[in-house]
């Protein structure tokens, strides 16, 4: 099924400014996070989203998309080589080819669980229609699932799905080549979120835009397009976390739902002006870039305008709480009302801020088994690098692992860095356009040195 190759043949299609040199190759690993393995750069290689480990269970494979273009959107035409590299080797195991990729979440190309090591499952197109693939390494045996998936079971039976046809005509990540006209409106009553059987290959619509979008209206909806998006199991697979997003182009709400494997025992979350990222921390926990709504940072300026005796117990309360309660990073944070990293508990309106005043951007998080650390990277900083940040909740401190330079910021073809720990924890994965071709580098995490500093 496999076959090695060095990809004498493929020349990269760069931009003029990008393959004339001109451009600074570089990145920084910081002290005890040594370079375990990086790519070439003779194509662009890149793996996709953060809420996937690239390597196999041995962590002896690298999972991969080969791309021999670069620094442009993906058309029509386009392909993508799937394949791994051996790591001690370096060498380059070419499988297959996929036409329905992004260059964010690649074909949503992964290991398959639950042992993570003898098949690989990833997106692709087949006439008018995509589909998923399912490739067993050991065998070479091949089966095609009649749909796409988002978000695969950790027990690898069973997946959620996204319309990805309707996601072209929003704002979302999605596939090119296939236009359906039936999907160009506001709401489609035959869109939502799929429950797919990864067994026997069927499909069953569990969650309806349609019926989120009816439920707690607010008058922002009205005549907006409606989609699903953000799919995320939590670790043990018994909820998964979706976002509801509506609105006209770029300017967009988003509204923040969890869900059984059967769609049912929906829960919303509270509105927030501002909700990106979300990483899980445990099964009941998980983490969201949010930003409170303006009515939640007045509310209390305005009850104490109010002379009652209600408004004077709250101002005491709050003074106490301040005092004796509240660090002074958490009180200068709510009284700003800024955005920041919210712990959620499941099926509950209450958060928490996690790394006040510490982690200040927005990024792509998730968290050790222990539920200690917690990796993320931010976007790129006033000299085009992007930094890859483990924050320990223990000490409540940051350790800034690497940053990279980043070539391509504010496009569709950006390279965003979605670092991902390995199975054991012991390494970190990134996706970089330092040298303006994509690679995936690999870095060694020695977290309990770390955390004993």
């Amino acid at each position: 099924m496999t076959q090695d190759t060095n990809h004498a043949s493929l020349k990269i299609q760069l931009p003029a400014e990008l393959d004339s040199g001109s451009i600074k190759k570089q990145y920084f690993l910081e002290a005890d996070s040594n370079l375990v393995f990086e790519t070439p750069t003779r194509a662009s290689f890149f793996f996709g989203y953060y809420d996937k480990c690239p390597t196999d269970k041995s962590a002896q494979r690298l999972l991969a998309h080969c791309a021999n273009f670069d620094g442009r959107n993906i058309n029509e035409n386009d392909a993508v080589e799937i394949g791994y590299f051996d790591i001690p080797t370096g060498r380059w195991h070419a499988v297959t080819r996929s036409r329905a990729f992004n260059w964010q979440q690649g074909a949503m190309l992964q290991w398959l669980g639950p042992d993570y090591s003898t098949k690989i499952i990833f997106n692709d197109r087949s006439d008018d229609s995509f589909i998923s693939v399912i490739i067993n390494l050991e065998t070479g045996s091949t089966r095609k699932i009649p749909h796409p998936v988002y978000a695969v079971h950790p027990g690898g039976k069973i997946a959620i799905g996204v319309n990805f046809e309707r996601h072209f005509f929003c704002r979302a990540y999605h596939y090119e080549g296939i236009h359906h006209e039936k999907w160009r409106c506001p709401i489609h009553p035959e869109d939502g979120l799929y429950q797919i059987d990864l067994v026997n290959g069927t499909s069953n619509l569990i969650i309806r835009t349609k019926d989120l979008a009816c439920t707690n209206p607010i008058p922002t909806m009205e005549n907006a397009n409606h989609w699903l998006e953000h799919v995320m199991w939590n670790p043990s697979g018994t909820r998964f976390a979706f976002l509801h997003r509506f609105g006209h182009g770029e300017d967009f709400k988003t509204r923040l739902f969890t869900a059984n494997p059967e769609g049912k025992d929906i829960y919303l979350f509270p509105d927030f002006d501002i909700i990106s990222h979300m990483g899980w921390r445990n099964d009941s926990e998980f983490v969201v870039w949010a930003k409170p709504n303006e009515y939640l940072t007045t509310t209390y300026a305005k009850i104490l305008k109010q002379d009652s005796l209600f408004s004077h117990l709250l101002f005491s309360a709050y003074r106490f709480a301040k005092k004796h309660v509240l660090s002074s990073k958490v009180s200068q944070g709510l009284r700003r009302g800024g955005a920041c990293y919210m712990l959620m508990q499941d099926r509950s309106q209450l958060w928490t801020p996690v790394g006040f005043n510490v982690l200040k951007a927005d990024g792509h998080p998730s968290w050790t088994k222990d539920g200690r650390f917690m990796l993320t990277d931010t976007y790129a900083d006033e000299s085009n690098f992007r930094h890859v940040l483990l924050y320990d909740e223990a000490q409540t401190c940051i350790h800034l692992l690497g940053k990279f330079f980043s070539p391509h910021n504010n496009t569709g073809y950006r390279c965003d860095l979605h670092p991902r720990f390995s199975h054991e924890e012991n390494s970190v994965i990134v996706d970089s356009a330092h040298s303006g071709r994509r690679q995936i580098i690999i870095f060694n995490l020695d977290k309990h040195k770390i955390g004993s500093i």
